[in-house]
């Protein structure tokens, strides 16, 4: 178990920039041993991940307070492009957004409980035999 210090803290900003172990060392001045040893520990990984999601928080409510502005951008693209690729990039990623990702796979829409076979007429035709004898 580590207390999370100020140390932990510059070298859980350094990992979430993207740098490799050998440069979150150096620029935290520690061995890359004590790094590898801060990433085994769980209250460690803990602070990593709560720092994530407070990032991943941030950029999702900075980009739904935007969302109007990119739906309209979009709009614009997908009516004024020159390029047909555009548009149609556009306008599909639109209405794939209200209305869900087209699929090619067909669904079952059967009732599980509902017996759909065709029963077998030789079957049928034994079985009354063996009733009305």
């Amino acid at each position: 178990m580590v207390v999370i210090t100020d140390k932990h803290m510059e070298a859980i900003g350094y990992i979430l920039e993207g740098k490799n172990v050998s440069e979150v060392a150096k620029l935290c001045n520690v061995s890359r041993t004590a790094i590898y040893n801060w990433l085994g520990d769980s209250d460690f990984k803990a602070e990593v991940e709560r720092q994530k999601q407070k990032i991943k928080n941030t950029a999702t409510s900075k980009i739904t307070a935007r969302l109007d502005g990119y739906i309209d951008e979009l709009h614009k693209i997908a009516m004024t492009s020159k390029s047909e690729k555009d548009k149609r990039a556009a306008l599909e990623y639109l209405v794939d957004r209200v209305l869900g990702k087209a699929t090619t796979k067909v669904a079952d829409v059967t009732d599980e409980e509902e017996n759909t076979e065709i029963p077998d007429i030789e079957t049928m035709l034994e079985g009354l035999k063996k009733e009305i004898v």
